[in-house]
């Protein structure tokens, strides 16, 4: 299967999926709806539009995050002008130094078309790309490729670590355990408001997914052996 891996990292990023008002919350990880607003910004489909965001296919992906960094959850106090000229206080959360590997993939459609005309896009997007917000750009380069895969699975256990910097204590550790979220079928699972229909301003609709989260175990790229210099000698 073909699957279109992002590289979401940056000093800030926030995803809402239940935002209201004055409070402005930030899930884990990066939500779909957030995915595909990042995705149709390099495509250069306007927010005002949903009949092109409909007819870019975009809505008929599904999204498998991993969270290989998990950063630091922080609270900003941003104060806000209204209209009538007056302010109001509003608390967003966000995370700081988070890093994240995303696959994007059409579980009906294995033809790879829209995907590899994804991987162009994010390298030479219409609109600026996002994390979450318009003040958050992305570090670096946001698209890796359309990776071939034979199970999503495969994907997430083989594809490298996305982030560069890792706490001290973690480079001795041979293999790293870290949390993936998948979107599933099983409606015991936990829902999340986050399957975008249209992002107009006036018409904002969102449906909502099942989702689980898991660990699992993948090759660390920093892992330092430790030299012992009598080993020779034994």
């Amino acid at each position: 299967m073909k699957i279109l891996a992002l590289r979401l990292a940056g000093p800030m990023q926030s995803w809402g999926s239940n935002s209201r008002f004055s409070e402005r919350s930030t899930e884990a990880f990066p939500t779909k709806s957030g995915v595909v607003g990042l995705l149709a910004a390099s495509l250069g489909i306007e927010r005002s539009d949903p009949d092109a965001l409909e007819a870019s296919g975009l809505l008929a992906l599904d999204i498998v995050v991993r969270i290989d960094k998990a950063g630091r959850l922080m609270n900003d106090f941003q104060t806000i002008e209204i209209k009538n000229g007056n302010s109001k206080l509003s608390n967003r959360a966000y995370l700081s130094d988070a890093a994240f590997l995303v696959g994007l993939f059409d579980p009906e459609n294995d033809s790879g078309a829209l995907l590899e005309k994804l991987a162009v896009s994010v390298k030479h997007p219409v609109f600026s790309m996002f994390l979450g917000r318009k003040s958050y750009p992305p570090e670096g380069n946001v698209g890796i490729g359309v990776l071939e895969h034979e199970t999503v699975d495969d994907f997430l256990l083989s594809t490298p670590l996305v982030t560069r910097r890792l706490a001290k204590k973690n480079v001795v550790d041979e293999k790293l355990t870290v949390t993936v979220v998948k979107t599933v079928t099983d409606p015991r699972a936990d829902t999340i408001q986050d399957n975008p229909v249209s992002f107009a301003s006036s018409l904002r609709i969102h449906t909502s997914r099942s989702i689980s989260k898991s660990r699992i175990s993948i090759t660390n790229p920093f892992f330092i052996t430790v030299h012992d210099p009598f080993e020779i000698l034994e």
